[in-house]
């Protein structure tokens, strides 16, 4: 259980110091070996190698975290992740780098999460994970080289994601499952394996200026979803279709060359494309 390390929450910052002195293998200097508990305001001064699973654990309400342009490291195994947030409210993120963990960043269950200015590379699963979170507000992030999905938001609502980017990732740029009221603004899937932008069982989502090229899928694919509003959507030079509508309605969708390379299929009816 994490509140077992509590005597290490109180002297965390001091043992970032005398603990950075040991090189860690797969861990640049200076580094410690996580998991690391945070539950008070913390400015990073040292790197994090996973360990036991975990590299980070965010252990409480109303706190922050800097990471202070450091990361966190793993070895790449799938249950791997490089920060988890689990049951916590208001808790912000900023400047954090996290390499080659199984899933980078992992918001389960919680509320009023922001991430900022956070790089993301070499995910066994995908680069950030969104689970039954809400109203995050997630901005300049950059996800690279994930095996599954870039940016992946699945059962949350009232979720802000802006400013990202989502490259070469082995599934989906950018995957909504399940949710609901999600506002995209500035958003670029570029070369991944999937899909650029999947929409799946997603209702009420905004989108403006969303970009997705050179995917291996569609660049972007609405499905089973309801009531969108994609404002000024660019899609090209993917393998797919730059535009796919599957079971579908009640869709505004403003994107370059409405007529070419467009599918719409299965019942989708009074979607407005242009």
């Amino acid at each position: 259980m994490m509140f077992k390390s509590s005597v290490f929450l109180c002297l965390a910052a001091s043992l970032f110091t005398q603990m950075a002195s040991a090189s860690i293998a797969g861990c640049p200097d200076p580094c410690v070996q996580g998991p690391i508990y945070i539950d008070k305001n913390t400015v990073l001064n040292t790197n994090v190698k996973i360990g036991n699973t975990y590299g980070i654990i965010i252990a409480s309400s109303s706190i922050t975290l800097d990471g202070n342009n450091f990361g966190i490291y793993g070895d790449g195994g799938s249950n791997e992740v490089g920060l988890l947030l689990q049951n916590w409210s208001n808790v912000t993120i900023n400047d954090l780098d996290v390499d080659n963990a199984g899933v980078g960043i992992s918001l389960y269950n919680s509320s009023n999460a922001t991430l900022d200015h956070i790089d993301v590379y070499d995910s066994s699963s995908d680069g950030i994970r969104v689970y039954r979170a809400n109203n995050a507000n997630i901005a300049s992030i950059y996800v690279y080289g994930s095996e599954g999905h870039g940016i992946y938001i699945n059962s949350s609502y009232d979720v802000d994601l802006s400013y990202t980017t989502s490259k070469a990732n082995g599934e989906n740029g950018y995957y909504l499952l399940g949710a609901n009221r999600i506002n995209l603004e500035r958003n670029n899937a570029f070369s991944n394996d999937g899909h650029g932008f999947h929409i799946y069982q997603s209702n009420d989502i905004y989108s403006y200026r969303s970009a997705s090229g050179y995917n291996e899928g569609d660049g972007v694919w609405i499905e089973q979803s309801i009531g969108g509003d994609y404002d000024s959507t660019v899609s090209s030079y993917n393998t797919g279709y730059r535009l796919r509508l599957t079971n579908t309605r009640d869709n505004d969708i403003d994107i370059n060359s409405p007529n070419s390379s467009v599918l719409v299929e299965g019942i989708s009816s009074n979607n407005l494309i242009y």
